[in-house]
């Protein structure tokens, strides 16, 4: 980027680039750095270096940070962590709220059509943006007069040659989760049940019965992320729920053919009890064992 800034006759005035390692040695009042990450992302040198984790560069007081760029809208929170970490450190963060500075890194509509001049493709594939972008730069293609101006989305496999391009086929696109060794979609369902599970916690019974249907010993039940061990009322609400249990086979008008029915029963008694407690709707688990 620097190289091409230099060929087109920018920061020409600037003799010197250097690395982070050899600017460290430079006077802190000397030195300007170029960061990326400016959008809060994880691994961007500006989240690295608020969590003085970036080799020799270390934020002291009075230092000076200038963020150029706007806020992407969804990225205000994580943005907001960056100022609030530098600000500790003692950094004075400036931003586009606080001065004229912002810089854009995007093209105007006629940068655009310059570009196109410039270049004249065959074939444009607009990647960058939401859909309204998307469709707006495909229609300015072609009014351009490119040949080919295509309009894909996420997920479409473009054949971009031999012949004229075409979408052939789509392949999985969005989020994915990493799970052991395998990637699966982010709205799988065990990947709910997990999530059901760290907000709400688990509630496991198994309840045996005799040829009568009636309970030959007494529920065993498991109750995890429901209520805290030190909770004086923990102990009181499976007890509660033992008798409601008891309560609930003791009464015939539940006991149903269909064992599924008397899943369903028992679950949502179970449920409600436990929300009725805690405010929580745990994932629950019932077994039956017969003998």
């Amino acid at each position: 980027m620097i190289s091409v800034a230099r060929q087109n006759g920018i920061l020409k005035d600037i003799d010197v680039i250097l690395s982070e390692k050899d600017a460290a040695k430079k006077k802190k009042h000397e030195v300007l750095y170029l960061c990326t990450g400016s959008q809060g992302e994880p691994r961007g040198a500006m989240m690295r270096i608020s969590n003085q984790d970036f080799p020799h560069i270390d934020i002291d007081q009075d230092d000076c940070v200038i963020f150029s760029s706007k806020i992407i809208p969804g990225n205000e929170k994580k943005i907001f962590k960056l100022f609030n970490r530098l600000s500790e450190l003692g950094a004075e963060v400036i931003t586009e709220y606080d001065e004229d500075i912002h810089v854009s890194g995007h093209p105007c509509l006629d940068e655009m059509v310059d570009m196109y001049e410039h270049v004249k493709p065959k074939i444009s594939v607009p990647v960058h943006g939401e859909f309204r972008h998307l469709k707006r730069h495909s229609s300015l293609a072609k009014e351009l007069g490119v040949q080919f101006p295509m309009q894909i989305s996420n997920g479409d496999i473009l054949q971009l040659a031999p012949g004229s391009p075409y979408i052939y086929d789509q392949c999985k696109s969005g989020r994915q989760y990493l799970d052991g060794n395998r990637l699966v979609d982010y709205n799988s369902s065990h990947i709910k049940d997990r999530k059901r599970m760290s907000y709400n916690g688990v509630l496991n019974i198994t309840c045996v019965l005799d040829k009568k249907m009636n309970l030959k010993n007494e529920p065993v039940i498991f109750s995890s992320g429901i209520l805290s061990d030190d909770e004086y009322d923990s102990d009181e609400v499976i007890n509660i729920l033992e008798e409601e249990i008891y309560k609930f086979f003791d009464d015939k008008s539940n006991i149903s053919k269909k064992e599924k029915k008397i899943y369903q029963k028992l679950e949502t008694l179970s449920r409600n009890l436990i929300y009725k407690h805690s405010r929580k709707k745990p994932l629950t688990n019932i077994s039956i064992v017969h003998i």
